[in-house]
């Protein structure tokens, strides 16, 4: 017979989560986003935040340095943006100051950003990926996540702007040949870097379009997907148990459940049309769950003879709504 929920107590396992998140002990969080300058890294993490952490600017010259890192304080979590456009731009003393930024500070994630509207990979950005895995060594890869950005302005250039499947179809065309020139064998450069097989099948390469007007209000991709809730998520899985809790705690208020998005949607409201709201898809929903659910058993031993059912009415109050 299938456990119900009237055989646990629910409330119990719901107060030593919440009691468990409340008391997590990480208090700082640090991003290093590297990218050339101009490719919309301080756009995406003002969307990732929900705050206008990092200075935005039109000037070809890069806005920011490694010493000093945009910062803002969310739900008591101090947030540090590293802004790394030195890595590409040729600066020889770079890659000293982000490792020196690394054994003071900590790096929680690192956003590798590159245009997915651009016609080529660029030597620039293969010697920064050289430069990083040489820097930080090859485990840098298992906290790491690659964003395509202005994947938004991606179409076939052969379609007309209307035609919505040319233009899906191009988009996946184009994202696969990037993943096949990042991680693909047998030329991909991260294989060439000799990165082990499971940290590249485990990197998140996320197609991330870039926002217009309100940077918190992101612009759908050309096949539909909303890439913010999955940038989101993709940091979260490659995080620390204790850093992926302090991405939770700054951005609990803008999490919005599978079932509450799809209401939206049924009643004609986009949920991406409320700024800042990160709605999921019922797949990132169990991701999520399936985290922190894993996470939590380590800390709650008890929770190891919990159900499915049990687990998922436990998580599922960590939504705003």
């Amino acid at each position: 017979m299938a456990e119900s929920l009237s055989d646990v107590d629910l409330r119990s396992y719901q107060q030593v989560l919440l009691h468990w998140i409340e008391n997590n002990p990480q208090k700082k969080l640090s991003f290093l986003v590297t990218g050339k300058t101009g490719v919309g890294k301080s756009r995406l993490v003002n969307a990732l935040v929900g705050k206008d952490v990092a200075e935005e600017g039109r000037q070809r010259d890069s806005c920011t340095n490694t010493s000093t890192p945009h910062k803002v304080t969310i739900e008591g979590i101090d947030v540090l943006v590293w802004d790394s456009p030195g890595l590409q731009d040729g600066d020889a003393n770079y890659l000293e100051n982000l490792k020196s930024v690394n054994s003071t500070h900590g790096l929680d994630v690192v956003i590798y950003c590159i245009k997915m509207n651009d016609n080529k990979f660029y030597a620039e950005d293969k010697m920064a990926i050289c430069k990083l895995t040489e820097g930080f060594g090859k485990d840098v890869w298992k906290k790491t996540v690659i964003a395509l950005t202005f994947a938004n302005q991606v179409q076939d250039p052969d379609a007309e702007d209307h035609d919505k499947p040319a233009n899906q179809i191009y988009f996946l065309e184009e994202f696969t040949e990037w993943e096949r020139q990042l991680r693909g064998a047998p030329n991909g450069i991260l294989i060439n870097l000799d990165i082990d097989s499971e940290v590249l099948t485990a990197l998140p390469i996320v197609a991330v379009g870039n926002s217009t007007g309100n940077p918190k209000k992101p612009r759908p991709l050309p096949n539909g997907d909303k890439w913010l809730s999955e940038l989101w998520l993709s940091c979260y899985s490659v995080m620390s148990d204790n850093a992926g809790i302090a991405l939770y705690k700054i951005s609990k208020h803008r999490l919005v459940s599978a079932a509450t998005a799809k209401a939206l949607e049924a009643a004609n409201i986009d949920p991406t049309d409320i700024p800042g709201d990160i709605p999921f898809t019922k797949e990132q929903e169990n991701a999520f769950f399936n985290r922190m659910w894993e996470s939590f058993k380590r800390v709650a031993p008890t929770a190891l003879t919990a159900t499915g059912v049990v687990a998922i009415a436990v998580i599922a109050t960590l939504f705003k709504k």
